[in-house]
């Protein structure tokens, strides 16, 4: 009797769990795979700097790093040498952390550029088994025979090349909700306004002609108060409406006046 044989969706994966009978079987990949969504690929803050070493050399200070779900931690100070410079031409070298899959393992090495007149820094290597993050670019001139730090410039703050770890989730989406409340809200608005607009049109029906008019004498019988420091002319002046002229002085003979307070003690509600 033959068994039967288990058809997996290879399109799902999930991990990790406890085996029964060897039917679980994880490797680095599964682990890296477990953790690359959680973190941004580079250094840790302020970690791996490159620096100046004398002579033709640059060292690497300790410190931990991130590709893909790869970590990597250099315990100490890591001496690094730069090719002898061009007697006439220049170029600029990088200094990379490199994760290659096939060696297994993340190192830093020196990746040289070409000797120019005006050089341009190596691009990283990122293919389906090596990812390269920069720390650093040398520029080393024509008869260069000691590097200085002046030649190195930082690349590890620079996200396209490197970048600094940190969560990979740095700001929610919320177009996909943000697009759901809007409709949500547009029927919420559409149906409200149906709903209100069919209970006004009940109401008037309803509304008797003596209830009607009664709420149209109020309307006439409203009066108007208008507050002003400058004062109306009277043919400017409407009917059912109250006037009160603000003034800073108050006369108190034919040549003399005093200030007053402009709301002259009044309180208008």
């Amino acid at each position: 009797m033959k068994a039967k044989m288990e058809v997996r969706n290879t399109a799902e994966l999930s991990s990790f769990f406890n085996a029964i009978n060897h039917d679980r079987k994880y490797n680095a990949s599964h682990w890296a795979d477990y953790f690359k969504p959680l973190f941004c690929n580079g250094v840790f803050n302020n970690d791996l700097q490159v620096i100046a070493n004398g002579s033709m050399q640059i060292m690497i200070k300790p410190g931990y790093a991130w590709i893909n779900g790869y970590g990597y931690h250099n315990t100490d100070n890591l001496i690094l040498d730069i090719e002898t410079a061009s007697g006439n031409l220049n170029r600029v070298d990088s200094i990379v952390l490199r994760l290659d899959l096939t060696e297994r393992k993340i190192g830093a090495i020196v990746r040289k550029g070409n000797n120019a007149s005006q050089p341009v820094s190596p691009q990283n290597e990122r293919t389906g088994v090596l990812y390269d993050i920069k720390l650093a670019d040398i520029n080393v001139a024509a008869g260069t025979t000691n590097i200085s730090q002046s030649m190195i410039t930082d690349k590890r703050m620079d996200s396209d090349v490197c970048g600094w770890v940190t969560g990979s989730v740095e700001q929610i989406d919320f177009s996909q909700i943000s697009v759901q409340f809007e409709t949500y809200f547009n029927e919420f608005q559409t149906d409200n306004l149906n709903n209100f607009n069919v209970w006004f049109e009940r109401m008037k029906e309803q509304l008797s002609e003596e209830a009607a008019g009664n709420l149209q004498l109020q309307l006439d019988n409203k009066v108007n108060i208008v507050v002003s420091n400058q004062d109306i002319p009277i043919n400017n002046r409407k009917v059912k409406t109250f006037y009160y002229f603000i003034k800073d002085r108050q006369s108190i003979s034919m040549v003399d006046s005093i200030r007053v307070s402009p709301n002259m003690g009044i309180k208008l509600i």
